[in-house]
């Protein structure tokens, strides 16, 4: 199976700016196996330094994949009645 890769929307539209290889490489973390998500990861502190040593316009196109993929995942929960407001 392919690495995934992100793309993005844009002056950029469609470059592939990520795959899991390069991730290892820039960051120095190999977070997946041959299952999926690893099941021992490194200390949440680790990651997220290794996310501040990757460069500006990368952490820009990392936070924004991110950010499109937990909006997807709450406007989900809120459509199936699942969603907890917290109160």
């Amino acid at each position: 199976m392919p690495a995934p890769t992100l793309r993005v929307a844009g002056p950029r539209q469609g470059r592939r700016l990520l795959t899991r290889e390069v991730s290892k490489t820039q960051t120095g973390l190999k977070l997946m196996d041959a299952n999926g998500l690893k099941d021992e990861l490194p200390p949440i502190t680790t990651f997220l330094n290794r996310l501040l040593a990757l460069t500006i316009d990368l952490q820009h196109v990392l936070f924004t994949a991110f950010e499109r993929l937990l909006t997807a995942r709450i406007d989900g929960a809120v459509a199936s009645g699942t969603y907890d407001v917290g109160t």
